[in-house]
């Protein structure tokens, strides 16, 4: 009898273990079962021939980024020079109205027709918008200097000599993508540097008493761009060291002009200020790092040194003697 409950007892316990087994054994799995794959799908690269025959544009209306602002600056060099030949018909406000109108659209029209067909480059376009305003500054210095009657051949100076430098800058660029930050730095800076040390260079040699005559200062902008493009061509600056070189030197200048003029000492103050900037810039040139890029360090088209544009509010001296002060809209070259 207890052979039969060992027996017994023995096959229960075998039982209760197969069936604690089959609890535990996972489901099988088969391969229909399988849980997809969750890689992402590899899109197979073009080949370089399709890569090729592709047009390489910024968009459908224009061929580089630099298109948009290469219209709007053509259609404010049409506003001035429309503004310009308005001045002789403003007996007659519509005749006004439509040399204003027509100057903007007509340079609008050229500066969209040539942007949609060959690239400009952003900074290319923001060079040409300075040499625009300066090549436009000259034109009114020859204006002044030839005595020509305002009216349309003042009018067509001021758009031919704002016209052939940005024809400059644009046919100097053609087949880039673009300039360096440098670069475009150092051009800018030349004109900036023409056109403020020319204003205390008047102000050194005028005599006490007599009008300054301002008349070579409108020609310093462009003179000071050639010249910068000179160095520029033969230099490669780095676009980081363009802020200080340009700017500190001209701080110093400029705030010891200003302090000679309030203490009734202009030319005392000019000739100090120019002085000054040319010590602060050879100090920062002989003690300072060399702002010269090795070649191959160059910066390319897209570099994160480039200048751009900063819109802000200024201040300007207005009225008959310039007692007054006029607040209006401008722009900043931020570095």
């Amino acid at each position: 009898m207890r052979g039969v409950f060992s027996g017994l007892l023995v096959v229960c316990l075998a039982a209760g273990v197969a069936r604690a087994e089959e609890v535990r054994l996972p489901p099988t799995s088969t391969p229909e079962s399988a849980a997809p794959d969750a890689s992402p799908a590899v899109t197979p690269a073009p080949e370089r021939g399709e890569l090729a025959s592709r047009p390489e544009r910024y968009s459908g209306v224009f061929a580089g980024p630099g298109g948009p602002f290469l219209v709007v600056n053509e259609a404010l060099l049409g506003l001035a020079a429309g503004a310009v030949v308005a001045r002789a018909t403003q007996s007659d406000p519509n005749r006004a109205f439509l040399s204003v109108v027509g100057g903007a659209t007509v340079l609008a029209g050229l500066g969209f027709t040539y942007s949609h067909f060959v690239p400009v480059g952003r900074k290319t376009a923001v060079l040409g918008a300075f040499a625009s305003v300066a090549g436009f500054l000259m034109g009114a210095g020859i204006n002044a200097y030839a005595r020509i009657p305002d009216g349309l051949e003042q009018g067509l100076v001021v758009v031919g000599t704002g016209q052939a430098a940005l024809a400059a800058i644009l046919l100097s660029t053609l087949g880039q993508a673009d300039i360096s930050g440098g670069d475009m730095g150092v051009v800018i800076t030349g004109g900036t540097w023409g056109l403020l040390l020319s204003l205390m260079a008047v102000g050194a040699f005028t005599p006490a008493g007599v009008t300054p005559d301002f008349r070579p200062v409108l020609f310093m902008p462009a003179m000071g761009m050639a010249l910068g493009g000179v160095v520029a061509a033969l230099t490669e600056v780095k676009g980081n060291r363009i802020p200080a070189l340009a700017i500190l030197p001209m701080a110093v200048g400029v705030s010891l002009y200003g302090l000679g003029a309030l203490m009734n000492a202009p030319q005392a103050g000019a000739t100090v200020g120019m002085a000054a900037t040319a010590g602060t810039l050879a100090l920062m040139l002989l003690l300072g790092p060399s702002p010269l890029e090795e070649p191959s360090r160059v910066a390319d088209a897209d570099d994160r040194d480039a200048p751009h544009i900063v819109a802000l509010p200024m201040a300007l001296p207005a009225g008959t003697r310039g007692q007054d002060v006029a607040l209006g809209g401008g722009v900043a070259l931020a570095f």
